[in-house]
């Protein structure tokens, strides 16, 4: 099947998905908690100008201050001034957004802080690029004058598409490689830190067994940075090699794998191998899990009713995802309700997030 683009949202959140010959291409996530800021135009005021740090600090309401570049702010910019910037980069970490100036006309004496203007979604803004077919299970999108063709399968539209495997993956911790090994994922608030692992492979512990597995993991990590939008400094420690032939194959292996956003460094005297990327604003993945999950309840408990003849559906969740259900009943409880009867929930405090049961008393 050629290239199009597969939409869902709910009360958790909204995605979309680049397939190409039902191969993931590209995945952007907005997380209804977290959304993406890119874009929002706010009346700041400046609460500090730091000629040695080279920029201003401004506040926008948000948790910390944005960042204007004194390359980008007019002149004789100056503490308690209200202007209007946009948000050019997402906050990372303890560090505010990064502003630019806006073209939005405002009063000076405006109320500040203040959004002024919100910007389109990142996912709608990822639809327009792609410029594919639009494949959706809700009819959101035609409000935003797009051809979208509108599907009611019986299973969730991503899963329908075999993804289950490769979402299931963007939000684990540990990913399984087709020899047998695996590649683990931590994130802490410094860097990244990946470890390749030999697992069930065998003839890893020979010279060429551990080469094979190296490049499976890079070429599963390349794949994974553009999935989860990985950023920052990332730090690989790669099965052992002893040749300098295989470190060759390897470090070529990572320059043509990697994407644009990468720049790779090299193998440091302790044998890890560290490169920095760039982070691309196409995937906030928080709370990524939860919104699957709750695009396959949903499925689950449309087929659920069409067999159970209008008696009681007994739905079961983990703990955390009956507590973000409160959501999806706020937004969506009284549709549901009359689409599907009564539905009674229950918590098993042994599942985790992706587990749920649907019963028929």
């Amino acid at each position: 099947m050629a290239r199009r683009a597969l939409h869902h949202k709910n009360p958790l959140g909204e995605a979309a998905l680049l397939v190409d010959k039902n191969q993931l291409q590209e995945i952007v996530f907005c997380s209804f908690d977290d959304p993406d800021p890119v874009g929002n135009v706010y009346a700041g005021r400046v609460t500090a100008v730091n000629e040695t740090a080279g920029g201003a600090f401004i506040d926008l309401g948000l948790k910390a201050a944005g960042y204007l570049p004194l390359k980008r702010a007019p002149k004789g910019l100056h503490q308690g001034q209200t202007i209007s910037v946009e948000i050019d980069r997402a906050s990372m970490g303890d560090k505010g957004p990064r502003l630019k100036l806006s073209k939005l006309d405002f009063s000076p004496s405006a109320e500040a802080p203040a959004l002024l203007q919100s910007a389109p979604s990142v996912v709608l803004r990822a639809l327009k690029n792609w410029q594919v077919d639009i494949v959706s299970d809700g009819g959101e999108l035609r409000r935003e004058r797009l051809d979208v063709e509108i599907i009611s399968g019986a299973d969730f539209i991503f899963d329908a598409a075999d993804l289950e495997e490769i979402l299931d993956s963007i939000s684990s911790r540990q990913i399984s490689l087709p020899s047998g090994g695996n590649i683990v994922i931590e994130q802490t608030a410094a860097l990244i830190a990946i470890d390749v692992n030999s697992g069930d492979h065998q003839g890893s512990s020979n010279a060429s067994g551990a080469l094979a597995v190296n490049l499976e993991a890079i070429e599963c990590l390349a794949r994974q940075l553009v999935w989860r939008d990985l950023s920052g400094i990332i730090v690989i420690d790669f099965l052992r090699l002893k040749g300098k032939r295989d470190r060759q194959k390897l470090v070529q292996a990572i320059h043509d794998k990697l994407d644009d956003a990468c720049q790779a460094g090299g193998f440091t005297a302790t044998g890890l191998f560290d490169l920095t990327r760039q982070r691309q604003g196409n995937f906030a993945g928080r709370g990524f899990q939860a919104y699957l999950s709750v695009g396959r309840i949903l499925a689950a408990l449309r087929r659920a009713a069409r067999q159970s003849h209008k008696r009681p559906l007994h739905l079961t969740l983990s703990r955390r995802l009956r507590i973000l259900w409160a959501q999806v009943d706020a937004e969506i409880g009284d549709d549901l309700a009359l689409e599907l009867g009564t539905v009674e929930l229950h918590t098993n405090h042994k599942y985790r997030i992706s587990e749920f049961e649907i019963e028929t008393p």
